[in-house]
């Protein structure tokens, strides 16, 4: 099997998950990707967006652009492929009846692709990915 080498400029973090205080989904988002989230909390809480979704209404290409924005993504199109990711994100976190998805990290490329980064751990199988790629998602192994 041949693949293409993708290096990333930029990493990022996003996630969606269910925030019991809110009570509704919400995207978690940094621009301080491919590290444990956690320590970005502790240490740098400012670097972390916490988006509230509308469970029904799902994000809009709109505000995903915004968050693009908001998290450095310089060009138009990869603002764009972001805003889709994050949108295909929640699709999937719906459609799948998930508590959590996690994407860390997400990348940037040089050339401005927006890729999504999948670690497949020995639990794990590449069936876990299966969803991302029937979502429409660039997956990097």
């Amino acid at each position: 099997m041949l693949a293409q080498r993708r290096v990333p400029k930029h990493e990022y973090y996003a996630a969606i998950l269910n925030d019991r205080a809110r009570q509704t989904p919400v995207l978690v988002t940094s621009a301080q990707g491919g590290m444990n989230i956690e320590d970005v909390a502790k240490n740098n809480p400012e670097a972390i967006i916490t988006t509230p979704i509308d469970f029904e209404k799902g994000l809009t290409h709109g505000e995903g652009v915004e968050l693009a924005q908001k998290l450095g993504f310089k060009t138009q199109q990869s603002q764009r492929d972001a805003a889709d990711t994050f949108v295909r994100l929640y699709r999937i976190f719906k459609d799948k009846d998930a508590t959590q998805i996690e994407i860390n990290p997400m990348a940037e490329t040089e050339d401005g692709a927006v890729l999504w980064c999948v670690s497949i751990h020995n639990s794990a199988s590449f069936a876990t990915i299966k969803p991302f790629v029937q979502y429409g998602c660039q997956v990097w192994l």
